[in-house]
């Protein structure tokens, strides 16, 4: 079940008060309900606000438009499990969460499907897809040409698809990649044979993507890391030698603090104190991590880059990030040139 602090949150980020009392208040919700992926999940809610109650089988179509898409997600990324049988891949994000974390995968609503490939693979990657129909695209710009990026997009079959070599830039930490993948869990998605992460390497990765979005990604994503808290509850103690070990301590304190500010009883104070001094903490609750329960004012591009170095570990990694910046700018424009 999802705390009625979620809700509030999404009216309150859309500048609306909560809890809704008119009928057009009621639907202005539950369509930024749908806007943050929490749609099938609101129809699980036991106990809603009158107005909300109320509304919701008006809006039982678009739910069904969920249904439905959550199927043909799911069908294919059963066939993407079948055509790359011949490389090593590793199922991320929500077509794991669905199984692993939700049970069902009508209630995780997904955008694409993300898989993890050996960077020495990616090559044979792409051939098999675009032979089964896949074209690539690159949303990013000329930047995400290049072999250094960390993903290939891929639309094709009515669904996009996200081939990673490395969680994001591999300058920003200091992953290891040769143990996410020694550690990686067999299993079957609708019987057919797969990986995805293990569950320490998952909920670091989850907390990783969320800081690579400064934290201002739909909150589907905080109720993706309380079901991992949820059915691991130690994972917040247990996952901090590892997360100094990545050099993703900043990542792992942010999502800790802005999944504690949305969901009030969870108390992570021991783990955040263990991840970062106080000074640390007070920085980045004051002038790095969003407020979840108001809108986000338009960020410049600058203002943008400066969260992302402050959301990494060591002068070193945000040197390095910063320098990789540049070189991607560079290249990415001499590759536009190219084309």
């Amino acid at each position: 079940m999802i705390p009625d602090d979620v809700w509030r949150a999404i009216s309150l980020l859309n500048g609306q008060t909560w809890p809704p009392q008119t009928d057009a208040d009621a639907d202005r919700f539950i369509a930024a309900t749908a806007g943050e992926s929490l749609l099938p999940l609101l129809y699980q809610a036991e106990s809603l606000p009158p107005a909300v109650a109320a509304a919701l089988p008006r809006h039982r179509a678009m739910l069904r438009l969920y249904q439905a898409r959550a199927a043909k997600m799911r069908s294919v990324a059963r066939q993407l499990c079948e055509w790359l049988a011949g490389v090593p891949f590793i199922v991320m994000k929500g077509a794991d969460y669905a199984d692993r974390l939700y049970g069902d995968p009508a209630l995780r609503p997904m955008l694409d499907v993300d898989l993890l490939v050996p960077k020495e693979r990616m090559h044979d990657t792409d051939a098999l897809l675009v032979a089964r129909g896949f074209e690539p695209e690159f949303p990013g710009g000329a930047v995400t040409r290049l072999e250094s990026y960390n993903e290939r997009s891929y639309v094709g079959h009515e669904i996009g698809v996200d081939v990673h070599h490395s969680f994001v830039q591999r300058v920003r930490h200091r992953i290891d990649y040769d143990a996410v993948w020694r550690e990686c869990e067999a299993y079957t998605l609708d019987g057919v044979p797969a990986a995805r992460l293990q569950p320490m390497h998952a909920f670091l990765y989850h907390a990783l993507s969320m800081a690579k979005d400064e934290f201002t990604s739909p909150l589907v994503r905080y109720v993706d890391f309380y079901r991992f808290i949820a059915k691991w509850p130690s994972l917040p103690l247990d996952a901090i030698p590892l997360a100094r070990q990545w050099r993703v301590r900043r990542a792992l304190y942010g999502a800790l603090r802005q999944t504690s500010r949305l969901f009030p009883d969870l108390d992570f104070s021991e783990p955040m104190a263990r991840l970062l001094p106080r000074s640390t903490r007070s920085f980045m609750d004051r002038a790095i991590l969003p407020d979840l329960f108001s809108p986000a004012p338009k960020r410049s591009r600058g203002r943008q880059l400066w969260v992302k170095v402050n959301l990494l570990d060591t002068v070193t990694r945000r040197v390095s990030f910063g320098a990789y910046h540049v070189y991607a700018v560079i290249a990415g424009r001499l590759a536009r040139g190219r084309t």
